[in-house]
């Protein structure tokens, strides 16, 4: 998953180490935490997190349909978290006559990767199954640069299941479930002597979501859905010869929601949205290290709940412009109430071109680490929030090429941050969680996407602009990003696929500037025949040195190959 979202416009994702280590997606500069993650509708942020992200280190895209990507304050239909985009991964469904995938590559840093899924349909029921597996010896966490040579492994075991029933004229039931069980290596920290040869961790993420859709009138269309969240972490880092010394932390986080969804068709340019979701979040932790004690910290089982309602109204005109206008209050348990809206216009303006510009307003609710852990926590805090502008053009030339423009600023206020009472920094234990920061992105991102024959072409690119509170650049982020790609599709079942990304200077902790570096990335595929494809990829094709965090490493020149069959 991560490899898919780096260099798209307006999307920078940092990684700290090769693969499954941390994986930490920033929309138009705007922090982790500020982004909403949907898996076909439900939310999968981790509430056992302190700022409630969620890492897309584990996310396979083997059983991704596609990816859509919501920029700017969203709450309005998505409510908390979504206060400075959403991330919607929808999965495969099944269709068709049954029939069995499945896929195996190998490549470098001993990777090894299994793929093998089920589905059709049959009657009024459709079913897609799969199981993938990856292992992978990996590369130092730690920067080799900085004299790191420990590798960091990584396996994953994933199992996603969705069954869609017909059960009236109109009306579905569907069932999603997916399971993750990842083992990571890990290093101590980013930098000279990062190294940790016995730094372990186990993750695991158990969604189970259904959805019924019905249609109590002809114009009215219903949906409910409930979903069951849950994710486990446990870190071990054991006494070795380096560091005789031993962390352990434990981390338990389940989110369970009930959301009723109603479409009113009004004609053919009405539709009224109303909805109501409720939502309860629990959370715990333990953090335990004798380095400096020893020392516990314990954040018992905690919960906080959530109610909102909302409404939209989406009308297009007989000329073709469409308006979007909603609403939307929330209760919370803890820090109180929260209302937000979203106003939005689309106006063709010649042939296949549109001007559009959309207003928002978010919020982000504090997280359970931050309202009670009892070392830190702040029972007080209220919400974070957002407010944000987007403007633009899209355009399609023809039916093979399409070009987008867009102009967007975004304002953070109240966001949570680390309040120091006694102003030392050498001590910490007086410091709590407090409304005390405020930040500012603004930017442009533009792409433009062409197919002439057996040629793909296109190109893209991101200027962005931040502040903190104190007028100091947001770190990590690149304040310009520009990309290019290439097809070429001689016949057919053959494909052939180049990308480049150049990605500039960042400032990072500790005053450190990373320094600019630009990717460059091949891939390909020969179908052999109606069941046999072989494919390839080079990652990193130039050996560039770069790093996405400072401290941490990031592959070199990278080969795999594989097989996919599909009978």
């Amino acid at each position: 998953m991560a490899d898919v979202l780096r260099g798209l416009p307006g999307i920078d994702l940092v990684s700290q180490g090769g693969q499954g280590k941390t994986s930490s997606v920033l929309l138009r500069g705007g922090d982790t935490r500020f982004t909403l993650v949907l898996v076909n509708g439900v939310e999968v942020n981790d509430p056992s997190n302190p700022e409630r992200t969620f890492d897309f280190a584990h996310f396979s895209t083997t059983d991704i349909e596609r990816i859509e990507v919501l920029f700017g304050p969203q709450s309005t239909l998505y409510g908390s978290d979504a206060i400075g985009g959403v991330i919607h991964i929808i999965t495969k469904k099944g269709m068709g006559a049954p029939r069995l995938e499945a896929e195996m590559e190998t490549g470098s840093f001993e990777t090894f990767r299994e793929h093998a899924g089920f589905r059709g349909r049959s009657g009024k029921t459709a079913y897609y199954l799969a199981v993938n597996h990856l292992q992978t010896e990996g590369i130092s966490a730690a920067s080799a640069a900085d004299g790191n040579t420990e590798r960091d492994g990584y396996t994953n075991l994933t199992f996603t299941g969705n069954l869609s029933l017909t059960v009236g004229a109109g009306s579905s039931l569907q069932l999603d479930l997916r399971s993750v069980d990842a083992s990571n290596e890990l290093d101590h920290y980013g930098g000279p002597g990062g190294d940790d040869p016995n730094f372990n961790s186990d993750a695991s993420q158990l969604l189970v979501s259904g959805k019924l859709v019905f249609f109590p009138a002809d114009i009215w269309e219903a949906t409910l859905a409930v979903s069951r969240n849950s994710h486990d972490r446990h870190d071990l880092n054991e006494p070795d010869g380096v560091r005789p010394f031993t962390m352990e932390l434990d981390f338990q986080g389940k989110s369970e929601k009930v959301e009723l969804l109603n479409n009113l068709y009004l004609g053919d340019r009405s539709t009224v949205t109303l909805g109501m979701d409720s939502e309860r979040e629990t959370g715990s932790s333990t953090f335990f290290s004798d380095e400096f004690g020893p020392y516990t910290s314990t954040l018992p089982r905690e919960s906080a709940r959530i109610n909102g309602v909302f409404v939209q109204e989406q009308y297009t005109t007989g000329s073709g412009a469409a308006m979007t206008l909603g609403a939307r209050h929330d209760d919370h348990s803890d820090f109180g109430r929260a209302t937000t809206w979203r106003a939005g216009l689309s106006v063709p303006l010649f042939g296949h071109t549109r001007l559009r510009s959309v207003y928002g307003t978010g919020f982000r609710a504090p997280s359970i680490d931050q309202l009670f852990n009892p070392d830190y926590g702040n029972p007080d805090l209220s919400a974070e929030r957002s407010r944000g502008w987007d403007a633009g053009l899209e355009t399609l030339l023809g039916k093979d090429v399409r070009g987008s423009l867009s102009w967007h600023q975004t304002e953070y206020d109240d966001l949570i941050a680390w309040f120091d009472a006694d102003g030392d920094p050498s001590t910490w234990s007086d410091g709590s969680y407090a409304n005390i920061a405020t930040a500012r992105t603004k930017g442009v991102d533009l792409s433009l996407d062409a197919r002439v024959g057996k040629v793909s072409m296109g190109v893209s690119g991101s200027w962005l602009r931040t502040e903190d509170d104190e007028g100091e650049e947001l770190l990590r982020r690149p304040q310009t990003r520009w990309g290019a790609k290439a097809g070429y599709y001689p016949s057919e079942g053959i494909t052939f696929q180049a990308d480049a990304t150049y990605t500039g200077e960042r400032e990072d902790w500790g005053d450190v500037t990373l320094a600019s570096y630009t990717l460059v990335n091949l891939s390909g595929s020969w179908r052999l025949d109606d069941s046999f494809t072989v494919l390839g990829r080079v990652q990193n094709l130039t050996d560039e040195e770069y790093e996405e965090a400072g401290g941490y490493g990031t592959p070199g020149r990278a080969l795999y190959v594989g097989i996919r069959a599909d009978m």
